[in-house]
């Protein structure tokens, strides 16, 4: 039986939580699979009921786990489209997330760079997949977007040159999406920018940095993009 640990410098309720989320993980906790009450984990993992529930607060911040009150606590499906999409901030002007469709894409496999090796954590090194698209709506388009992931996390399953949802993509290699950072700059389109974008150089544009990390906190994308919105809008939501 896995078990936290005394000695390792995380506290139990991280230890554990990784622990939980590694059960979520290998799918030994299913989609839509009621978990253990806090009691019977308590036993299990020979904790506090107090750091049950500290861990379970965690895997609900990662969007995990849902709790419904007088049912229980249940794993998320990550399959569903509403955790697949979730890093995705442009919408219509009804509120629909805008993925939009892929006009072009290029997958290289290469060496990380100085400042992909930073973004990524990759400490001495290392391969990453890299992938330009151009994104359109209604047929204009409005992305120019580079991704690049390490190569060392997606050993089971590669991105395929598509659209690829970092979600799935990380469910299939047995990994768990946490939270997003993501920076947003206006800035003024350049000419090659403005060229793929259909617009005149100089043209106001958004600057788009985001890293996804896993739910232990390692980076797992880099995405830099730069987007022009007309009838699009960039929307946070926050809980």
């Amino acid at each position: 039986m896995a078990s936290v640990n005394p000695i390792n410098t995380k506290p139990l309720y991280v230890q554990l939580r990784d622990l939980m989320a590694q059960r979520i993980s290998t799918r030994e906790w299913t989609p839509s699979a009621p978990l253990p009450n806090e009691i019977d984990l308590s036993r299990e993992f020979q904790v506090s009921i107090g750091t049950v529930r500290k861990a379970l607060a965690l895997l609900e911040d990662d969007r995990l786990i849902r709790r419904q009150q007088g049912r229980g606590t249940f794993v998320n499906d990550l399959a569903a489209n509403e955790f697949v999409n979730r890093y995705t901030n442009i919408k219509d002007q009804a509120g629909n997330r805008i993925g939009g469709r892929i006009r072009k894409a290029v997958v290289v496999r290469r060496a990380a760079s100085h400042i992909e090796c930073d973004k990524l954590g990759l400490m001495g090194g290392g391969e990453v997949f890299s992938i330009q698209r151009v994104r359109t709506n209604a047929d204009r388009p409005f992305m120019i977007e580079q991704t690049t992931l390490p190569v060392h996390l997606l050993l089971r399953s590669a991105p395929e040159p598509g659209d690829y949802r970092i979600a799935a993509l990380a469910q299939a290699n047995g990994l768990l999406v946490g939270r997003a950072i993501e920076q947003v700059t206006p800035i003024l389109a350049d000419e090659a920018s403005a060229a793929l974008l259909n617009i005149a150089t100089g043209t106001p544009i958004l600057e788009l940095d985001r890293i996804v990390c896993l739910t232990d906190g390692r980076p797992l994308e880099w995405r830099h993009a730069v987007c022009h919105l007309q009838h699009e809008r960039y929307v946070v939501t926050t809980s």
